[in-house]
């Protein structure tokens, strides 16, 4: 199969009548569909791209993303397991019924009916309500590269955070952004061009038998002793934070009298 544009197809143009620029894809077998771009030009405006126009850059970048959103679709198909032809494809860029409003309401509803850990969830909740105070990013028009710059300088100066943080922030907005370009709610995926580099790690340095017992000797308050017991339970269990959530003491270890 084949995608390319096509101009004055029914060789109409001249210096002063316009023609449309369309995009062709051809299945073979002489089927084949015609898309619409909206951009009309005269006979001497087009040689394999727009040229001799102001805004012939504007417009070429223009043509540009509308024949890759179909060619993205294709893929998506292939991805699928469809078969790629020319009843499948209109099925599939169809208008899709069920679109939600605003991106806003479809990343909160795919949040809740997500199928991740309840911790996981808590945490893309909180990156959730952060793009809520943003409040530059509702629509989905509004997912936007510069936008989503500009929710990088929001979270980065709203409380004094860390590069790891605001790099999870980012981590947990892409995923709904990525499905949104795949259902075809967005023609472009403003996360494919923004840098989001996560803080070099550093080493962190290890209590020494001293420091643990100074910790464990310490008088605190009722709450403050509870999560020091459980940092001490872990240190001597070696137990991450979230299987330390998950450690259930009667079914999880055996006490030998």
């Amino acid at each position: 199969m084949k995608v390319y544009y096509i101009f004055d197809r029914r060789h109409i143009a001249s210096r002063l009548r316009e023609a449309p620029v369309e995009l062709r894809i051809y299945f073979g077998k002489q089927k084949g569909k015609f898309i619409a771009t909206g951009i009309k030009l005269y006979a001497n405006q087009w040689d394999k791209m727009v040229v001799n126009r102001v805004d012939a850059i504007q417009l070429n970048r223009q043509l540009h993303l509308f024949k890759k959103k179909y060619e993205d679709a294709i893929h998506s198909m292939k991805v699928d397991g469809l078969e790629i032809n020319l009843e499948n494809f209109n099925e599939y860029i169809a208008p899709k019924k069920n679109m939600p409003d605003n991106f806003i309401d479809f990343l909160y509803e795919e949040l809740q009916n997500s199928n991740i850990r309840d911790s996981t969830k808590r945490q893309h909740l909180v990156a959730f309500q952060a793009l809520e105070r943003f409040e530059k990013i509702k629509s989905f028009s509004s997912l936007t590269l510069r936008n989503i710059e500009l929710f990088d300088n929001f979270i980065r100066n709203e409380e004094k955070r860390t590069q790891t943080t605001i790099f999870g922030y980012h981590k947990r907005i892409k995923p709904y952004v990525c499905k949104a370009y795949r259902l075809g709610y967005i023609t472009e995926n403003p996360y494919l061009k923004f840098k989001n580099d996560r803080e070099q790690y550093k080493e962190r340095v290890a209590l020494n038998e001293d420091e643990l017992k100074l910790l464990q000797e310490i008088k605190l308050p009722q709450k403050l002793d509870k999560i020091r017991d459980l940092f001490v339970f872990q240190c001597f269990t070696g137990l991450s934070y979230v299987d330390t959530q998950l450690f259930d003491f009667e079914k999880d270890s055996e006490i030998n009298f």
